[in-house]
């Protein structure tokens, strides 16, 4: 299904993000991708981004290629052989991959390709470019879950964001790593991002290690995740409005963009539709991430 959604998320992003960007002076460029990608996805990703039309615009870049890794895998204190989860593993690579690669100096946003811009009518996400205009350099703005997945169907009331307790720094509450913008001037440095890495894998794999306690967590499945909460807590982050910026399956009118495996199967056509062959050439724009990962900045 990545390639599927690869190709769904472009669209989205291309339809609904591009023309709120390009209406506004606080960016007013185009946008730019780059994709990570492994000795197996490579083509099928390279056969997507000339089907989309914007292999002008965007990298790849093989991590299984990526002489550096290995240097940054050891600098956390991390043995690829020793995590066999599939998932835990690109999620360790991909945020590492982050800070090595990413330029700090551009507004990036981290997305996932199971999340789509969209709402009943299709709206722009005007609110999203509200909420990063209004950011400073260095802050963070993301999408939230108030517990890590698989948590709530345990419960029958909300939950509060899940937190890390153990950590005594500043931290973002209830982050999830499919959707994040990083402003101009927030630096990740691979330094940070693998210490923090070190510093939850270490931690006694039990309920109690996330605040509310979760007692399905696979240890290291989210580690990535967990690492960039902690690290992009130091600079300050906000987190966007839940009504607007779903993690789930229920469409509104308020609905701006939505993580969901559901509603990306049932919108490719839809967005393909919508976008009538329109393209934009030109500009700049540079990261996307695969395995379920797109990185976009200007």
């Amino acid at each position: 299904e990545g390639p599927r959604f690869l190709n769904t998320s472009l669209c989205a992003v291309e339809a609904f993000l591009m023309p709120a960007v390009l209406d506004t002076s606080f960016f007013n460029t185009l946008l730019t991708y780059t994709i990570y990608v492994d000795d197996f996805s490579q083509h099928m990703v390279a056969d997507v981004i000339r089907f989309c039309g914007l292999h002008n615009r965007t990298t790849l870049i093989n991590l299984d290629s990526d002489g550096a890794e290995h240097a940054r895998m050891e600098l956390a204190g991390i043995n690829r052989s020793d995590i066999s989860d599939r998932e835990a593993l690109y999620s360790i690579r991909r945020v590492l991959a982050d800070a090595e690669h990413l330029p700090w100096g551009s507004a990036r946003l981290l997305l996932d390709t199971s999340v789509s811009f969209q709402g009943d009518v299709m709206q722009e996400p005007a609110s999203f470019i509200d909420v990063v205009r209004g950011l400073t350099n260095g802050q963070a703005a993301y999408m939230t879950r108030n517990e890590p997945a698989c948590f709530a169907r345990f419960y029958d009331s909300p939950l509060p964001a899940y937190m890390l307790p153990a950590w005594l720094g500043p931290q973002c509450p209830g982050l999830i790593d499919n959707f994040v913008y990083l402003s101009p001037g927030l630096s990740l440095t691979v330094d940070d991002i693998a210490s923090k890495l070190s510093w939850y894998l270490t931690l006694p794999p039990t309920p109690s290690r996330h605040s509310p306690p979760c007692t399905c967590c696979e240890h290291s499945r989210k580690a990535g995740q967990f690492a960039l909460m902690l690290s992009l807590g130091d600079g300050g982050c906000v987190a966007l409005d839940e009504k607007s910026f779903v993690d789930g399956d229920e469409l509104t009118g308020e609905t701006q963009a939505i993580q969901s495996k559901g509603v990306m199967a049932l919108l490719g056509q839809q967005l393909q539709f919508l976008l009538g062959g329109r393209r934009f050439d030109g500009g700049k724009v540079e990261k996307v991430k695969y395995h379920s990962r797109i990185r976009v900045w200007e």
